[in-house]
C-alpha cells in the first residue's frame, strides 16, 4: 500500500499569541492592527466577522503567503478556553522556500512579526489616509442627493463609521474635506453630547504592539523554544 509513504512538506507555520484582556475593547485596536499588516504584505483579502448574536467574532487579513488573525478565543472555543483574545501570525507557501533551513525558516518569519510590530509608524499614513478617502467617498455618496450639510448629518456618519475612524488624523481629514469651521470646536461639541469615538493615539497603539512584541520575544529566547 504506496499510500503510507507519501511525501510530506511544511506548508505554513503558525505564531500565536494571546491574553486575558476582553476582546470587545481591544477591537478597534486590533482592526487597525490588521489593515498596518495588510498593507506591509499587501494583503489584500480582508474580512471582520459578527455572529448572530452581534458578538465580534474575528477582524482578519490575508493573501496567499501571510495572514493576520486576531480573535476571540473564548467564543470560538464554545466559551471552554481561556484565554479571551488571540493574536495569530501565518507564514504560508513555506515549501516554496528552498535556500533556508528549516530553523531559518522559523527564525526568519519570527523576525519578520517582530519587525512589523516595531515598524507599524511606517504604514500608519498610507492607511489612514486610505480610510479617510474611503470615508470622504461614502460621506459624499450617502447625501449627494441631500439639501441638509448641516452638522447634524455629519455627526451622524461619524457615530455610524467610528469603528472604521481609528484615529484623530483620519477624523480631522474627514472633516477638514465634508465640514465648514473648527476641527477642534467640533470635537469638543460631539464628545460631550455623543458617545466617545475611542481614537487611537500612537502611545496606544506603539504600547500594544510592544506587548505582544515582547510575548514573541519572551518565548523564543526560553529555552524551551531552542
Amino acid at each position: 500500500m504506496n499510500l503510507i509513504d507519501s511525501t510530506w512538506q511544511l506548508e505554513r507555520f503558525d505564531l500565536a499569541v494571546h491574553t486575558c484582556v476582553d476582546y470587545d475593547p481591544l477591537f478597534k485596536l486590533n482592526c487597525y492592527i490588521t489593515d498596518l499588516f495588510a498593507c506591509k504584505f499587501n494583503c489584500d483579502n480582508n474580512y471582520k466577522v459578527i455572529d448572530h448574536r452581534l458578538r465580534n467574532r474575528t477582524t482578519v487579513v490575508k493573501n496567499n503567503y501571510y495572514d493576520l488573525e486576531v480573535y476571540n478565543k473564548h467564543i470560538e472555543s464554545g466559551c471552554k478556553v481561556w484565554p479571551i483574545t488571540r493574536c495569530e501570525f501565518r507564514f504560508k507557501s513555506l515549501a516554496k522556500i528552498k535556500t533556508m533551513s528549516l530553523e531559518g525558516i522559523f527564525r526568519s518569519k519570527i523576525r519578520e512579526a517582530i519587525d512589523f510590530l516595531e515598524n507599524t509608524s511606517d504604514f500608519q499614513s498610507r492607511v489612514d489616509d486610505a480610510m479617510s478617502k474611503r470615508l470622504i467617498q461614502n460621506f459624499r455618496r450617502e447625501h449627494q442627493d441631500s439639501s441638509n450639510k448641516s452638522s447634524t448629518l455629519f455627526r451622524y456618519f461619524v457615530a455610524k463609521n467610528a469603528g472604521f475612524i481609528y484615529n484623530r488624523n483620519i477624523l480631522k481629514s474627514l472633516f477638514d474635506n465634508v465640514c465648514k469651521g473648527s476641527f477642534k470646536d467640533w470635537l469638543y461639541r460631539f464628545n460631550n453630547h455623543s458617545v466617545s469615538l475611542d481614537l487611537i493615539s500612537n502611545e496606544e497603539l506603539n504600547v500594544y504592539c510592544r506587548s505582544i512584541r515582547q510575548a514573541v520575544q519572551v518565548y523564543i529566547q526560553s529555552p524551551k523554544s531552542r
